[in-house]
């Protein structure tokens, strides 16, 4: 039997960071970094107005009737997972919040990423969001490129 990938599920921005913050595995896995992927997902379509089929991974939600405006339903079954693959001007980039809009392509783009204990990469990692802007806005000029990063430490008193 094969094993289905995590769908994007409702998460608040609490549980997330606590996910996060309390992860025990390696940064490799990902999984500490899946549920802020999955709250900008969730905030991009009730704050941004995105439609939830517009974006990757797919939220948990489904867009029912055609008034105006069209009532937004939670549905946890319509959740998907996964990033999407931008073609950029100079390689093909996988990136972990993607919009698209039919007929133009990505239009808004986030990069998700966090720093467990090597605090000395983080020079590295801006330099790399500079790279990944740059390689996207040579295919994409228009897109809109976010870089979100988060920095798990301890309190002072601890």
């Amino acid at each position: 039997m094969a094993i289905r990938p995590a769908r994007c599920e409702w998460v608040k921005l609490e549980d997330a960071l606590a996910k996060f913050a309390q992860t025990t595995g390696g940064a490799q896995s990902a999984e500490h970094i899946k549920p802020l992927r999955w709250y900008v997902v969730r905030r991009l379509v009730l704050e941004g107005g995105f439609y939830p089929e517009e974006i990757r991974p797919t939220p948990p939600f489904a867009v029912k009737g055609t008034g105006r405006p069209p009532k937004l339903v939670h549905e946890d079954t319509s959740g998907g997972s996964g990033e999407q693959t931008v073609f950029g001007g100079l390689k093909t980039k996988s990136v972990d919040v993607v919009v698209s809009k039919k007929g133009l392509g990505p239009v808004l783009a986030v990069s998700v990423k966090g720093t467990l204990r090597a605090f000395r990469n983080l020079t590295n990692r801006m330099e790399e969001a500079v790279g990944d802007c740059t390689n996207l806005h040579i295919a994409y000029p228009a897109l809109v490129y976010g870089f979100l990063h988060v920095l798990r430490a301890n309190k002072a008193d601890a």
